[in-house]
């Protein structure tokens, strides 16, 4: 990836030098109609779901679970649970590896990303990512993870198969969601500068 492109100027727009066209966003959007077809008791505070590469477990992190019972796991058909994985610390998000070996979660307080082993259920290494780490975003190959650091206003850009932060990314205030196209090219949209980075 090239240098970061900033979207902070034009609310109704992105536009960047390293960004070729303009997108134009809408002033308002109408959700689709939802409707509750199912649900499960879960730990305390649940924050994001992940679904298993083959579509048959959900990973689903709760936030106000210290120390353990921060990961839940469901029968994805049925939603009946099917186990738990006590990670050391807050837990806030996860992202599976394409194989599926590997569920990558972001710890609140240690400021750090754990890879958790899913055959063993337990924490096989733990990466230093940044001030409070959030969401995460894998590139499409899984050799890249993406950390948004709510905290210290930056991204972290791990390399999965070393386990290290081979750059870190400045973004605006307080990064939270990200998405990385196939091409590779990285969104960050900044929770309180109202604002999305794009990194080529």
């Amino acid at each position: 990836m090239g240098p970061r492109a900033s979207a902070r100027r034009s609310p109704s727009a992105l536009t960047a030098g390293a960004v070729v066209a303009c997108v134009a966003l809408p002033l308002w959007a109408v959700p689709p109609t939802l409707a509750v077809v199912g649900g499960v008791r879960t730990g305390s505070m649940p924050k994001g779901v992940t679904l298993s590469p083959d579509g048959r477990t959900l990973y689903v992190t709760n936030y106000g679970n210290m120390h353990s019972g921060n990961v839940s796991l469901y029968d994805a058909q049925t939603l009946a649970q099917t186990g738990r994985i006590d990670v050391p610390g807050i837990v806030v998000e996860s992202a599976l590896s394409p194989d599926g070996r590997t569920l990558y979660v972001s710890n609140f307080t240690r400021g750090t990303v754990q890879f958790v082993d899913l055959t063993t259920r337990r924490v096989r290494r733990e990466v230093r990512a940044g001030g409070h780490p959030k969401v995460l975003a894998l590139s499409r190959d899984g050799a890249r993870l993406f950390v948004a650091n709510w905290g210290s206003d930056d991204v972290a850009e791990v390399d999965t198969a070393r386990g290290a932060v081979v750059r870190t990314l400045p973004a605006g205030r307080n990064p939270r969601g990200m998405a990385v196209t196939r091409a590779g090219r990285l969104y960050v949209a900044n929770f309180n500068s109202h604002s999305i980075d794009v990194y080529e």
